[in-house]
């Protein structure tokens, strides 16, 4: 009777891991779905209603009206893509946080840097999402953001933005949460 109990607990804990399981399957097909119809929306209703807004913009408001000016576009701008940066991750098990350092860019006409993650592999642009800005002279940026426990598991890309918007994703690193640095013990 007693071997009964520890089998009947794990027949159970099978049970709700393979429920589990197939409506985490069930979640990222729909969130494919849901992702797809956004993209179609974007290009088939969004974005000629953009253009029409922008067009009444550019008609009302002078060239060099601060409205015009600070209006964001929504084609890519003509000149060449911004240079690629090489990214680095770590876990600092110290500062319990991903530390994430990268090659400098070469632009002239450098914005700044956007650090970008996603937490589902492979890295994928249609879910990542924006973590911070950084400043065009700071290689460096310190984060936590997807690694709340051990075992946590988070990729990460910076983004080269130029003045003119154009913009050019580095490598992607994986970073994976450890367990925190033990405390030294005075002896």
């Amino acid at each position: 009777a007693r071997a009964a109990r520890p089998l009947q607990s794990h027949t159970a804990d099978s049970a709700a891991l393979s429920t589990a399981y197939k409506n985490n399957i069930i979640k990222k097909k729909d969130h494919s779905m849901l992702i797809q119809t956004r993209d179609e929306m974007v290009k088939k209703e969004i974005k000629p209603r953009l253009i029409q807004y922008l067009d009444k913009v550019k008609a009302v408001f002078p060239k060099d009206h601060l409205i015009r000016v600070n209006v964001p576009t929504i084609t890519q701008p003509k000149g060449g893509a911004a240079d690629k940066v090489e990214l680095l991750g770590i876990w600092d098990a110290v500062a319990q946080k991903a530390t994430l350092t990268w090659t400098p860019s070469a632009r002239s006409d450098l914005l700044h840097y956007e650090i970008r993650a996603c937490n589902a592999a492979p890295y994928s642009t249609n879910e990542e999402s924006a973590i911070a800005t950084v400043a065009k002279d700071v290689l460096t940026y310190q984060t936590s953001e997807g690694l709340a426990s051990t075992g946590s598991t988070m990729l990460y890309k910076v983004y080269v933005v130029t003045n003119t918007r154009r913009e050019r994703g580095s490598n992607v690193v994986k970073v994976v949460r450890t367990a925190a640095a033990p405390l030294s013990q005075a002896a």
